[in-house]
């Protein structure tokens, strides 16, 4: 806890206001995402949807094999619980499908199912079209986030059980290109700086990578900053809750902190 709150204030002394920003893309980036407050067609069936998990108290047997989970390890767990506790909450879940949307971003990768309202989210930008992959380590999440997706009749999702480290190669030698990934299964140092490294050998100037809980622990946070001098990265954006890399060519590489309502 008390590293979380002097990363913030660390955070907010370095970071900018939406207002002071000057990049013609990063601009974009704020006026068409950050502040786009529109409801698009998908979202309230997904939150139908999270609202009925919120009240399922089924105990599910659970194997977290990932490090800095948002909920406390458990070996059960309630599906209310989950709902509540490590579901992403909707403002970044939606942050995640307006930016698909806007780039038009085909191929999409999670690490991290859970129960698959992110992924939902993930799915149905660009109105469903596009393919994505998912990977989810424990099989009664799985099987939950799969009932999700036949509810909301999604047919775009390739759902895979089993470990990060053991499929994420296969799934990135069978995608020609890579658009968007979205890593929240693991957060610790050396599991995300390897998954990044297998990622970004599919990536193109156009993909965008995001990273939860850039700053959860030290051991994130020094990922973070290795991702960010990473030499193929060219652009990022710190938002606080999650870090955001781009690919596309620029003059000069930029790492952007910016502060709003979107923190949290």
């Amino acid at each position: 806890m008390i590293n979380k709150i002097s990363s913030y204030i660390k955070f907010l002394l370095k970071s900018k206001s939406c207002k002071n920003i000057h990049s013609p893309f990063v601009f974009d980036f704020i006026e068409s995402i950050l502040l786009n407050k529109d409801i698009y067609y998908s979202f309230l069936a997904i939150e139908f949807i999270r609202k009925q998990l919120q009240v399922d108290y089924t105990i599910i047997n659970i194997n977290d094999l990932g490090a800095g989970s948002k909920g406390k390890k458990l070996k059960s767990s309630s599906v209310s619980k989950i709902a509540y506790k490590s579901l992403q909450k909707d403002e970044i879940a939606q942050l995640l499908f307006k930016i698909i949307n806007n780039y038009k971003l085909n191929n999409r990768l999670e690490l991290g199912t859970s129960l698959g309202i992110t992924t939902s989210y993930l799915s149905t930008a660009i109105k469903n079209k596009g393919q994505v992959y998912t990977v989810e380590a424990n099989k009664e999440t799985s099987n939950i986030a799969a009932e999700v997706f036949n509810k909301l009749k999604l047919k775009n999702i390739n759902l895979i059980t089993d470990e990060f480290s053991k499929v994420l190669p296969a799934i990135i030698s069978k995608i020609d290109s890579l658009d968007f990934a979205y890593f929240d299964g693991n957060h610790s140092k050396i599991p995300t700086l390897d998954y990044f490294n297998i990622c970004k050998k599919a990536a193109n100037r156009n993909s965008v990578f995001v990273f939860d809980d850039i700053y959860w622990s030290k051991s994130m946070q020094e990922a973070w900053g290795e991702i960010k001098e990473d030499e193929k990265v060219t652009l990022t954006i710190d938002l606080y809750r999650i870090g955001i890399v781009f690919f596309h060519p620029v003059k000069v590489k930029m790492n952007y902190k910016l502060r709003g309502s979107f923190n949290f």
